[in-house]
């Protein structure tokens, strides 16, 4: 495990140096310099890395510090440098520098430093500036020497070894505090001192004021090659608006930070973040004009004292500031997830340098036009910009789905047209549209009207539960079925594509009732009523309910009862008894009009055949057995005739009367059931003719003749004698044909002999 190395550098003599450790002899009191003191690196390299971490060394009063006073101020009373680097040749290193009233050789003016490092090339792992910050004047560091000190120290877990259990002085309460507190009021704060009397007794716009503009001055520095932002303000100050700027980063962008709280030279600044101030501390200063014009500086001493904005504009600011000042007081939790709710908008951007983030910030205020939506269209035009593009979807949700507000959701549906984009952005989740799953609920609970906004719910991205949702909260309110929602019969989930209609499913969870239900039939499709009817069949409702609907079902002209078969296979028998009453009235018309459909005809049959457990018994069932019996007469002889001429067939007498004979005796039970017939008679005709065009449309020639159609007739009426006399005719017929068959090729014959004499006499002739 990688350790964090310490070590106390101050001005030393040889004897007291860790690198030379010259304890005894004539060169111990020997003054050698600025050197470690102690440390917990091994001395034999010690001298190398002390090299490296030196030039962030040094310290210095304030400049206006009267000299009478340099040579009394103690440790604690003077200001304390503070900073942190964190790329220093492989190393980072956090260090805490106090002012020393002389050196080994007795001049006035040193500094003690204690230093922590940590190797990242050896694996420690790199520092949080934040975690950094939060070790301001923590009861672990050492700012005076000391004869008792050993040369090696132990080496550290960890930084928050050095608070010693203490609380940590910043949080993001601590600056909400400092941002919304008005003048003389009650901070929070951890640490009594990091809030100057000073700024205690400042109003709170002036406050807000300075942070803003240190926050907005960090980008615009940023914008420039190796400048600085310089606050001109007391140390404790200066960490509360360091920690401020880092916490209101992206956490990839402020890995490179790096800070000093104190600086006495203005003009020698060599971290990303430092702070100068005076010794007289009511009255302040000021730092040279030059000053002004590099990085950014602003003064907080002196009103309106600051640096020219010339890169930045301060949206970034004021986005980021939007979740802290004006909010009301919450714990540190809180206030953070407001923060990275934001901070995720520009993270999702790809915003990978500190100066995209000003034109990202551009993008917030298409999120403000978004969440406060105008009648109008809405405003789409943050799509044009990739950054903006990835920004707007993020810190809407942030804002829908981190918390519910019924404010900002009941601006929508008053809005319909903005209703889509919200749709499009909450379904876009990184963790799926269930992140957004409390506000996308809120929304189709309320959405009205339902029927208006197909493309809306009709997406597949739409999870299936949040449409079920919609319509049951549809149906409770309004005791019906939408209209027109195509989504409603249509919708497929890729991962079941099986499932059924959502009204279907909403049947099975009890939630539609009978009435709901005959005031909303008009509303299923065709090609849902059979699903619909299974699911009224199995669904849980009483015997009186479930009969209505069903026969309401059945009523339809369009309900087709042969893909009713295929619905409800295994049902079918297991609810024969539920069944009968509804399916006979249907049956029983489907029977009367068979004679009218002859192209029908098998596709009838199959129904009446898969249907037997329900008209088994009934008094029509004799109708229906002989119309199945025709069926397979049917198909026996238009088999029969696959394997023979049809023609063959139908020549000779015994096989086609015999064919007659059998299918009059099949039509016969069906003589009461041929609707529209005024007498038997008639209804013997319409079926004999029903017949006939029956044996065209299955390919047998028997019905061909003339006759057939007549004897067909008499079969039924159970009349003999026509019968005989209709096949005596035919046979008469026949040999007639015959005859005048045998008289036409006579004189075809004879015609042809004589042509034939006539051209050979003609050719002898010419001889």
């Amino acid at each position: 495990m990688a350790v964090i190395d310490q070590h106390y550098a101050t001005h030393c003599t040889c004897g007291s140096s860790a690198i030379t450790r010259r304890e005894t002899g004539d060169l111990a009191d020997y003054v050698l310099g600025y050197s470690v003191r102690a440390s917990s690196y091994p001395q034999n390299d010690l001298r190398r890395h002390f090299r490296t971490i030196e030039r962030f060394l040094y310290y210095y009063l304030p400049k206006d510090t009267p000299p009478n006073k340099k040579r009394n101020l103690t440790a604690a009373a003077a200001p304390h440098r503070f900073f942190y680097t964190p790329s220093l040749s492989g190393l980072q290193a956090l260090g805490y520098i106090s002012y020393r009233q002389t050196d080994c050789a007795g001049r006035v003016g040193s500094y003690f430093a204690h230093v922590l490092t940590g190797d990242v090339d050896r694996g420690q792992p790199a520092w949080d500036v934040i975690d950094c910050l939060q070790l301001f004047n923590a009861p672990g560091w050492v700012f005076e020497d000391s004869s008792a000190f050993a040369y090696e120290l132990p080496a550290l877990p960890d930084l928050d070894t050095l608070r010693a259990g203490t609380a940590r002085p910043l949080d993001e309460r601590v600056l909400w505090s400092f941002l919304n507190t008005p003048a003389d009021g009650s901070f929070h704060s951890p640490d009594p001192a990091l809030i100057p009397e000073r700024w205690r007794h400042m109003p709170v716009a002036d406050r807000q004021r300075y942070f803003r503009l240190a926050l907005t001055g960090y980008l615009e520095a940023a914008a420039q090659p190796r400048e600085s932002l310089l606050v001109v303000a007391e140390p404790s100050i200066a960490i509360l608006f360091f920690y401020g700027i880092a916490r209101l980063l992206p956490p990839e962008l402020r890995t490179e930070l790096s800070f000093s709280t104190f600086e006495a030279a203005a003009d020698r600044l060599v971290t990303a973040l430092a702070a100068l101030t005076f010794d007289d501390e009511q009255a302040g200063g000021d730092v040279p004009e030059e000053r002004y014009k590099r990085g950014f500086t602003i003064n907080t001493w002196l009103p309106d004292r600051a640096s020219p904005l010339r890169y930045t504009q301060g949206r970034y600011a004021d986005v980021l500031l939007s979740s802290l000042i004006g909010r009301p007081d919450a714990d540190a939790a809180v206030r953070g997830r407001s923060i990275d709710g934001l901070l995720a908008g520009f993270q999702a951007a790809g915003v990978r340098k500190v100066t995209e983030l000003e034109a990202t910030a551009q993008a917030h205020a298409a999120v403000a036009r978004i969440l406060q939506p105008e009648p109008h269209a809405p405003d789409e035009s943050w799509r044009k910009s990739p950054q903006q593009k990835a920004y707007v979807p993020t810190a809407v949700r942030q804002q829908l789905c981190g918390s519910l507000d019924p404010a900002v959701l009941d601006r929508f549906l008053k809005s319909p047209g903005h209703l889509p984009l919200v749709f499009e952005i909450a379904l876009g989740a990184a963790d799926g549209p269930d992140g957004c799953g409390a506000a996308l609920n809120y929304l189709v609970e309320r959405i009205e009207p339902l029927e208006q906004l197909d493309p809306l719910l009709g997406t597949g991205q739409l999870a299936r539960h949040y449409k079920l949702h919609a319509l049951r909260h549809y149906v409770a309110a309004h005791h019906r079925l939408p209209d027109r929602c195509r989504w409603l019969w249509t919708d497929q989930p890729a991962a079941s594509p099986g499932s059924p209609p959502l009204p279907v499913e909403l049947l099975h969870t009890g939630a539609v009732t009978a009435p709901v239900l005959r005031a909303s039939l008009d509303r299923v499709p065709d090609s849902a009523l059979n699903l619909f009817f299974r699911a009224v069949l199995t669904g849980p409702f009483d015997a009186v309910g479930k009969h209505d609907v069903l026969a309401r079902i059945t009523a339809r002209s369009t309900f087709d009862m042969a893909s009713l078969v295929a619905e409800l296979k295994d049902d079918l028998t297991s609810h024969a008894a539920e069944l009968r009453p509804v399916l006979l009235p249907r049956l029983h018309k489907i029977l009367m009009h068979v004679p009218d459909h002859p192209e029908r005809f098998a596709a009838t049959m199959d129904t009446f055949e898969a249907f037997r457990p329900i008209w088994f018994g009934d008094p029509a069932a004799a109708s229906i057995q002989g119309w199945l019996e025709l069926e397979r007469l049917l198909d026996g002889y238009r088999q029969a005739g696959e394997q023979q001429s049809v023609l063959a067939l139908g020549a000779k007498g015994p096989q086609r009367w015999e064919f007659e004979d059998q299918a009059g005796t099949c039509l016969a039970p069906c003589l009461g059931t041929v609707s529209g017939a005024t007498s038997p008679a008639e209804a013997c005709q319409r079926l004999a003719r029903f017949g006939c065009s029956l044996t065209q449309h299955y390919g047998i020639g028997y019905c061909l003749a003339e006759e057939s159609e007549t004897y067909l007739s008499a079969v039924l009426r159970q009349d003999t004698a026509a019968r005989q006399r209709i096949r005596e005719s035919a046979e008469v017929t026949k040999t007639e044909r015959t005859t005048r068959r045998l008289n036409s090729v006579t004189k075809i014959f004879v015609g042809l002999t004589v042509a034939l004499f006539v051209v050979l006499f003609a050719i002898f002739w010419r001889r």
